[in-house]
């Protein structure tokens, strides 16, 4: 296995947006009647560095910057919204490797082609009650609600 390129500038990275934003902007329909991106359609993003965009250095990544990162999937959506798709939930969820113990991330993430997919949206609820109480913004003495109730789930 040829180890992936890690040192892709900010300009190689929208390049290789823009390029495959094109290459895969006549295929939605194909894309949409499998219900996946055609194999080669995720090769090419994995090769051209997007599933380790949030990836840390120390693992193989290339810790791109938010903005940059928003570019690349936006340049892809534009062409392929699945492409851009894909591209976003597996970039944001790589991130989560810099917070196991390395050895793990290292052995999940030993390929290019790996992708971690996943969620991130909190899945509780907050009430509101009628109590009132002082605004925490420093000085501002408006009244909020209070919140009663709340859970999110901690992993």
């Amino acid at each position: 296995m040829t180890q992936p390129q890690t040192d892709f500038t900010d300009d190689q990275l929208l390049s290789h947006a823009r390029r495959l934003s094109d290459e895969f902007s006549g295929r939605a329909a194909e894309f949409d009647l499998a219900r996946k991106l055609a194999q080669e359609a995720s090769d090419a993003m994995a090769h051209a560095g997007f599933y380790r965009l949030f990836v840390p250095r120390y693992l193989g990544g290339l810790e791109a910057s938010p903005l940059v990162s928003a570019q690349i999937f936006e340049r892809l959506a534009q062409g392929n919204a699945a492409c851009g798709w894909v591209a976003f939930i597996a970039a944001t969820s790589g991130s989560t490797l810099g917070s196991i113990p390395e050895d793990t991330a290292r052995a999940i993430f030993n390929h290019p082609n790996t992708m971690i997919a996943g969620v991130f949206a909190p899945a509780g609820k907050a009430s509101v009650s009628n109590e009132m109480s002082r605004s925490a913004v420093a000085g501002s003495g408006d009244r909020v609600p209070k919140t009663r109730t709340g859970f999110w789930a901690a992993a």
